[in-house]
């Protein structure tokens, strides 16, 4: 489209979110050549003719497929420029002259899966521009997680760029009918229960990969209901603490591998037949460390367990 307009954002977000009007193919690589002499309005530019009511990045076209909505809708912001490239796998060349490639440099930094070719003055480069951008769109290819929740992070490794594996998400130089594999490892930062969903694609490509994640929040183990006394406290772990994947949790002044010591042994100095039947169990050891000055010495209890 070429267009001599600074409403181009407009005529853009039209072109990107009208797919049955335009008639994209679903299987299709989706390449735009937004082909302009002119620089561009954005959201909060329409206040000037006293349009207040933000874009709604919806399609407005009629059956001539003009666009219905100028007057009722501010301009599109970069943001959702942006956010319409992704989520339609479009990919964006900006073919303009000489004294506004700054700007659309600036603005193609903004915008994911777009890129700048340089005018001529009587614009007779254009077929080549677009040639020589779309080997350099082919050669590469660069995954993304799309709508990812904030309790998951993602992360992608691939050989592509060398022997080594290697944190990236992207390969560059690649030639038709050439392989790359790519590995991604999911971390869920907290978990949460309900299934998480979220795509994986690949830029400016219509395929993608539906992810479903289920958190495993606590092991098999610990759903399984020990044989315990009262209390809830587990015979094998002498009625002083549960019993969970087969280690004892011991109740606060016990310890041991099933809570066979306490510290509450032995507490009067007097009784010496007790603290001789303790010893031999369970040893309290106390270790002085020694501190910067700046801060008083600690004094750590050890217990020590003897079988």
């Amino acid at each position: 489209m070429r267009l001599y307009d600074p409403g181009g954002l407009d005529a853009l977000m039209q072109v990107i979110v009208c797919s049955d009007e335009i008639g994209w193919k679903a299987a299709s690589r989706k390449l735009i050549v937004y082909s302009t002499d002119a620089g561009f309005h954005y959201a909060g530019d329409g206040k000037l003719a006293g349009i207040v009511e933000p874009n709604d990045a919806q399609c407005h076209l009629n059956a001539q497929r003009r666009y219905t909505h100028s007057l009722l809708h501010d301009y599109p912001s970069i943001g959702q420029i942006n956010h319409k490239i992704s989520q339609n796998n479009v990919n964006l060349i900006f073919a303009v002259v000489r004294d506004q490639a700054q700007l659309y440099k600036e603005l193609s930094e903004l915008i994911e899966g777009s890129f700048v070719g340089e005018l001529d003055d009587d614009s007779s480069n254009i077929v080549q521009l677009v040639v020589d951008i779309y080997k350099t769109i082919a050669k590469k290819i660069v995954f993304a997680a799309d709508s990812l929740p904030d309790s998951l992070s993602v992360r992608f490794f691939s050989k592509c760029q060398g022997e080594e594996l290697a944190e990236t998400s992207w390969c560059d130089g690649l030639k038709i009918k050439q392989q790359v594999d790519f590995e991604v490892e999911l971390t869920m930062n907290e978990c949460v229960r309900g299934p998480l969903r979220f795509n994986i694609s690949a830029q400016g490509l219509a395929e993608r990969v539906e992810v479903s994640v289920e958190g495993e929040c606590e092991c098999e183990c610990e759903k399984e209901s020990s044989v315990t006394s009262s209390g809830g406290v587990s015979p094998e772990c002498n009625d002083r603490g549960r019993r969970v994947c087969g280690i004892c949790q011991c109740e606060p002044l016990y310890y041991g591998s099933k809570c066979e010591c306490s510290n509450l042994d032995s507490n009067d100095p007097n009784d010496k037949a007790s603290a001789a039947s303790n010893i031999s169990s369970c040893v309290n050891f106390v270790r002085n460390f020694t501190m910067p000055k700046s801060r008083k010495p600690n004094i750590t209890l050890v217990k020590l367990i003897s079988h």
